[in-house]
């Protein structure tokens, strides 16, 4: 990003943190879309193009479990501005140490790990496929880790147990240039995200964890 928009987010967070309060009590879908609406806002006073192309089979009124890649910082806000239906997401410990981000981790109820942890990584999982079992769509990023590049790093399988456990259908979602965000320039960079065709619970049972992995990894790497 240049310096403007620097400017621009670093202005804009203190209006993020305090307009979230309004829907504090309000129902998940009215947060979510609320807060969505932020993201849009943000993206749109930063100058910031998003292209985005939504497979006609995903069924906004059905639960998913949402595999991205993950190359930087700002993939979040990204996600939230363009995604086609509501979803929480799973999201390491220590972002919610951010002030906006840990109020807003509340509103949308993200689900916490802490990678150095694996008793609280099992929990996590569990948690995870309640959530979904309860019908709420849910995120994750299985890399662990910004990749800050179009390369993906490998998937961590176990991170698919969820919507074998809750038998969801999984939508890949693949992010492109988002990493060029996390960089300094002044040339203007459009990011696209695409939402894959689902991945039905009939044929991802056929799959093992390392084969499912092996997919997605394919399926998000193909529109990188």
């Amino acid at each position: 990003m240049n310096p403007l928009q620097w400017f621009v987010l670093l202005a804009y967070f203190p209006i993020l943190y305090l307009q979230s309060f309004k829907v504090r009590n309000a129902d998940f879908e009215t947060r979510f879309r609320y807060l969505q609406k932020l993201c849009q806002n943000l993206l749109k006073v930063m100058g910031i193009e998003l292209e985005l192309n939504v497979s006609t089979k995903i069924d906004v009124n059905d639960t998913y479990f949402l595999v991205s890649n993950h190359q930087g910082t700002f993939d979040p806000i990204l996600i939230m501005a363009s995604s086609p239906f509501t979803h929480s997401f799973i999201s390491k410990k220590e972002n919610l140490k951010i002030p906006v981000v840990k109020t807003w981790g509340r509103l949308i109820e993200f689900i916490t790990f802490d990678r150095t942890n694996f008793e609280q990584n099992v929990a996590m999982l569990r948690q995870a496929t309640r959530t979904l079992k309860e019908g709420r769509s849910l995120l994750i990023f299985p890399e662990g880790t910004r990749s800050r590049g179009e390369a993906l790093l490998p998937f961590k399988e176990k991170a698919l147990s969820p919507a074998y456990f809750a038998k969801r259908g999984i939508v890949p979602l693949s992010l492109k240039n988002a990493y060029r965000l996390d960089k300094f320039g002044f040339k203007r960079v459009k990011i696209t995200l695409t939402y894959h065709d689902p991945i039905d619970t009939p044929n991802l049972s056929q799959l093992t964890y390392a084969e499912a992995a092996e997919a997605l990894q394919k399926i998000i790497g193909s529109a990188v």
